[in-house]
């Protein structure tokens, strides 16, 4: 699908299949549901995004459940939902990621002047305890409770992060739990969860939790106490050199290597497996361009060759272009 973004009908959003930031809903459900709540759009074409943290992640030894969030930077609507994957949720993996640090995600973005972007956008997260004047550094918005990490969590999550006894966390009461580049989140403690706490906090629209693991707990045990007011500061920028641009960006969805950028290659794979998956990028015209290669039956066509990749998505005319999921 290419979609020339200087027809003014014409947009690119981001849609969330559920309630949650991941969900099983096929294309054509949440397409339809979309279409039923926005009067006088229609979908015209969809593709899957992002790929998620499953129980290679998040397993026994991180959460009581699998809990799944998007590996990428997550935007709706001007509203962060997911910042990207951390290192600290390799450390358990079962796969050959554990004890890895975790390898740059790239997102798509589009601008509120509806110009596409293809980055490697990282937000810091400060969190402030204003009465007691000391800052921390937050590892992520709605990520893994992972071992030695401190995360940020609100109701685009779920409504647990099912996080282990051995976590510290703290609830903080707030008028509106939604971040955003350019805005602040604050309030006040409400209740503070110590390790093997008998309850947990639920997350709702009116409140954050801070969750800590590790050597991020002191963090919280000995700087929090309820009645605190605590603020969040976001700085948001880009490690391939468009931070002013990215700032700008209404939605963006993630994924993991990039192939193109600004017509250059970026990152060859030298896997010679044939995969289905998905690529999303745009042309030297700005026109967004959405790819879905599917796979047939064993030993007839399995997807796209990765090694061939490149040279694929340039016949294709791409400027700059990622794979999303796969599978």
């Amino acid at each position: 699908a290419v979609g020339d973004l200087s027809n003014t009908n014409l947009s690119v959003e981001v849609i969330n299949g559920g309630q949650y930031m991941v969900s099983g809903e096929t294309m054509m459900s949440a397409s339809a549901s979309y279409n039923a709540s926005h009067p006088g759009q229609t979908v015209l074409a969809a593709v899957n995004g992002d790929l998620w943290m499953t129980n290679v992640h998040s397993n026994e030894q991180v959460t009581t459940k699998v809990l799944k969030v998007p590996r990428g930077f997550t935007m709706i609507d001007g509203e962060i939902w997911a910042t990207q994957q951390i290192g600290m949720e390799n450390y358990v993996a079962t796969n050959a990621e554990k004890g890895t640090t975790s390898p740059d995600k790239a997102s798509f973005g589009i601008t509120v002047t509806n110009q596409p972007l293809v980055g490697i956008p990282i937000v810091d997260i400060t969190v402030k305890n204003e009465t007691k004047g000391k800052n921390f550094a937050a590892d992520g918005i709605n990520r893994l409770p992972a071992h030695n990490s401190l995360i940020v969590y609100n109701y685009r999550c779920n409504d647990t992060n099912y996080a282990l006894a051995d976590a510290y966390e703290i609830e903080i009461e707030v008028e509106s739990s939604a971040f955003t580049v350019d805005g602040k989140v604050s309030g006040k403690v409400k209740a503070i969860y110590p390790a093997n706490s008998s309850t947990r906090p639920t997350f709702n629209e009116k409140n954050v939790v801070l969750t800590a693991r590790g050597n991020r707990v002191n963090d919280l045990k000995n700087n929090f106490s309820v009645g605190d007011t605590v603020s969040f500061a976001l700085n948001l920028t880009d490690k391939l050199g468009n931070t002013a641009l990215w700032q700008t960006v209404e939605d963006a969805i993630g994924g993991h290597m990039i192939t193109l950028n600004d017509g250059k290659i970026f990152s060859p794979n030298g896997n010679n497996s044939e995969y289905p998956t998905t690529l999303i990028g745009y042309n030297n015209d700005g026109k967004v361009m959405m790819l879905t290669i599917n796979a047939q039956e064993s030993g007839k066509y399995l997807g796209l060759n990765f090694t061939k990749g490149v040279r694929f998505c340039q016949e294709l005319g791409y400027n700059s272009v990622f794979y999303m999921d796969g599978g």
